[in-house]
């Protein structure tokens, strides 16, 4: 996963035609660390289709405020405006009780099956 630390970055990163999967966690949290497992595994299974990004959510707080993010570990699903501008539309925030391997494929396919072929 891409590491991000600012919004400018993030901003630049999401300049794409992909879904974006934003992973706000916290590095000394054992619950981040153990999503940020699942989260990887799951990035191999989509790579070069859907962009995963880790924010960590001391330095991106303002982040946290902007998308909603109630907790961490959070995950923000991401789309590109399907009428084309450079807007990117949320679709989704998960909290850590729904952040499993089967629940994030399920919610990819669903949100992503647009550009996901």
């Amino acid at each position: 996963m891409k590491s991000i630390d600012s919004i400018e970055i993030l901003e630049q990163s999401l300049k794409s035609s992909r879904m974006a999967i934003l992973y706000f966690a916290n590095k000394n949290n054992p619950a981040c660390v153990r999503t940020g497992r699942v989260l990887e595994e799951i990035e191999e299974k989509y790579l070069g289709r859907v962009d995963f990004y880790s924010l960590d959510a001391v330095r991106v707080y303002d982040l946290m405020v902007r998308f909603q993010v109630p907790s961490i570990p959070s995950v923000v699903i991401l789309v590109p405006d399907p009428y084309g501008s450079d807007t990117m539309l949320k679709k989704a925030c998960i909290t850590e009780q729904a952040i499993n391997k089967d629940n994030m494929i399920g919610l990819i396919s669903e949100y992503g099956s647009w550009n996901l072929k």
